[in-house]
């Protein structure tokens, strides 16, 4: 068994790429990362060239650090790190020295060598280093799925050794790409959208629309546990919930029964936008994909973005259903197995809704309704909570 790591190294990926303004997102990067990890004991988290090191204190738990940082938009990938010696013969025996006791199914050695100065290239050392492994302990070799990834980096001021590298989301870091409002459903779509998001550095804040009493609080649960989650990649998730059943009341009172979903989605996306403008939000995002359902055709999305003042961002547009719940499961989000009467937009919805909608069509039906009026009251009825991230570990 390896001794306790001192160090926990998160690499980056796409950062890199960012020229001049790389030592800005880093240092964006290092902020999240530091957000993350209050409470965990740990000493400095601190850029260096191609990553972030993260000291850890006497008592810090290092499995706890690393499933942290795990979640954090930016990092590619989190390893344990020892301080090894620098020579050749010295990082052989280091390496054999950390290695666990229990072989793996197979491994492979990847070595990053930032000191270009050193006798062994990258290529020759993980040659070495690998033969000396399969020799003395007989472990398989498999350079493209192995089962423990061996990883040295060698810079000028020492070398390091890790092992069982996790990866991160990737992506830039959350705050480098302004900040936006999403419309939090109690299913997976939108929380997944949101996140999709929050690895392309959006700040996320969240708005549940509900109709509670006529429905129960599940949908309302479900988006806190959505939140929760979300907020294990940017420390916290601002989310607003607002009660809609006097605006669907009143639409369902004058709208045909196939408009009445359009005209809701109108009106959802209509107060997102107020939100947003207050909150001065750059972008609303949605979890709507392309024909999913009877709203989300081309001609109902447009007259839907036609009430908004500012872009409605659909990153999972071109999904199905199918893709979105696979992605869900491999990043881990809460499953909200939601009945139909608990979800909004279908309360006093039709049997069959319209797939092209007509702009002039839902604009005569919104004359008929107080809708200013029901909508201010909606927002200033609204609840606002701060939700945490939700670390088993805490």
């Amino acid at each position: 068994m390896p001794p306790r790591p001192s160090l926990i190294v998160a690499h980056y990926d796409e950062i890199a790429l960012k020229g001049a303004n790389r030592r800005w997102f880093t240092g964006r990067l290092a902020r999240a990362m530091r957000d993350q990890l209050e409470g965990c004991a740990v000493e400095a988290v601190e850029p260096v060239r191609g990553r972030v090191d993260v000291r850890l204190g006497p008592t810090a738990d290092p499995g706890r650090v690393i499933e942290r940082l795990r979640h954090v938009p930016g990092v590619a990938s989190v390893a344990p790190m020892w301080r090894i010696p620098r020579d050749p013969d010295g990082i052989d025996e280091a390496v054999l020295a950390l290695l666990p006791g229990v072989a793996p199914a197979s491994f492979c050695v990847r070595v990053a060598r930032t000191d270009k100065s050193y006798p062994l290239s990258s290529p020759v050392l993980e040659r070495r280093i690998g033969a000396r492994i399969h020799e003395g302990l007989g472990w398989p070799v498999s350079l493209r799925h192995p089962a423990l990834t061996v990883a040295v980096e060698i810079d000028g001021a020492g070398a390091r050794c890790g092992l069982a590298l996790t990866p991160g989301p990737g992506g830039l870091p959350v705050g480098t790409a302004g900040r936006v409002l999403c419309l939090l459903s109690g299913g997976v779509d939108s929380a997944l959208a949101a996140w999709r998001m929050m690895r392309r550095g959006c700040r996320v804040d969240a708005l549940h629309l509900h109709s509670v009493p006529i429905t129960s609080d599940a949908s309302q649960r479900a988006a806190q546990a959505m939140a929760g989650f979300l907020a294990r990649g940017q420390a916290h998730v601002r989310l607003t919930r607002v009660c809609i059943t006097d605006i669907q009341k009143h639409i369902a009172l004058v709208a045909a029964p196939p408009l009445r979903t359009v005209l809701y989605r109108r009106t959802m996306v209509r107060i997102a936008d107020r939100f947003a403008r207050r909150a001065r939000v750059r972008a609303l995002v949605t979890g709507e994909a392309l024909g999913q359902v009877a709203s989300q055709t081309l001609e109902n999305l447009a007259t839907i973005d036609r009430v908004a003042s500012r872009p409605v961002l659909r990153p999972l547009i071109g999904y199905d259903k199918r893709e979105v719940v696979d992605e869900a499961r491999r990043l881990g989000l809460p499953r909200a197995a939601l009945a139909d009467e608990d979800d909004c937009c279908r309360v006093y919805a039709p049997v069959a809704a319209a797939i092209r909608s007509d702009e002039a069509a839902c604009a005569a039906v919104e004359a008929e309704v107080p809708l200013e009026a029901l909508i201010e009251a909606a927002m200033q009825a609204a609840e606002r909570v701060i939700v945490p991230p939700d670390w088993a570990d805490d």
